[in-house]
């Protein structure tokens, strides 16, 4: 729900139900709280889900690579200031 909030300190699971015939691969999350998303992923509320590949279904040798996982994000610090300067900081 987009208008769904959690007060700092709580917790919320999410269960994602990935149909079988989905294709693999990395994906980008983030939140959707109305006029409140940029601030959100800007600050850094975003991250990945790794739907895998059906085994068989890629080339041996890249069923056996190594995984790295790296997620790089730019925080706009200047924003996130000027957002709490406005009384906005409270989504």
């Amino acid at each position: 729900s987009i208008f769904m909030r959690l007060a700092p300190g709580d917790s919320m699971t999410w269960i994602y139900h990935i149909p079988a015939n989905h294709m693999g691969g990395t994906f980008f999350y983030h939140p959707h709280l109305h006029h409140a998303t940029a601030a959100q992923v800007g600050g850094g509320a975003a991250g990945m889900i790794i739907v895998e590949d059906p085994k068989g279904s890629v080339p041996k040798y890249v069923e056996q690579m190594e995984e790295k996982i790296l997620i790089l994000t730019a925080m706009d610090f200047q924003l996130s200031a000027s957002i709490e300067r406005q009384g906005m900081g409270n989504f």
